[in-house]
């Protein structure tokens, strides 16, 4: 198999574990790419040691993210459409009973 990443991959392994992967990084993150792209491979048998340690990501809540007044205009907007269509859907609803 052929390598089709650009970016230059290495093996890299979670902090307090044996198991490497190969990846690229990406800004702050590590984006895992195939097997073939790291030179050698990535050997689980710590015969090698990885290019780099890293801290296991952590996942993202989107919620955590927002503000209070982010999330009153969202709510506010969803209202703003349900009573538009609720609107509209009774206007087509009373030009059809002529």
């Amino acid at each position: 198999m052929v390598c089709r990443v650009i970016d230059e991959c290495r093996c890299y392994a979670y902090k307090g574990e044996t198991n490497q992967f190969c990846g690229t990084r990406r800004g702050p993150d590590v984006v895992h790419c195939p097997k073939d792209c790291c030179f050698g491979g990535c050997p689980d048998d710590g015969s090698r040691q990885p290019f780099r340690f890293i801290d296991r990501p952590t996942q993202r809540n989107v919620l955590e993210n927002l503000k209070p007044i982010e999330v009153s205009i969202s709510i506010l907007l969803c209202i703003v459409v349900l009573l538009g269509l609720f609107h509209l859907d009774l206007k087509i609803t009373s030009v059809r009973k002529i």
